[in-house]
């Protein structure tokens, strides 16, 4: 549960070492996977 004031522009996160364990694993999966498929929009 996350309660941000508008104007904040961080977030602290109680377990922040747990979830950027499980982003971090979560990104090397994908990469080693090759699943990724990059898309691109004309600008």
């Amino acid at each position: 549960d996350v309660n941000v004031h508008p104007a904040k522009r961080e977030v602290r996160l109680s377990r922040e070492k747990e979830i950027s364990e499980e982003i971090v694993a979560a990104v090397r999966e994908a990469l080693e996977s090759g699943n990724i498929h990059a898309e691109t929009a004309p600008a």
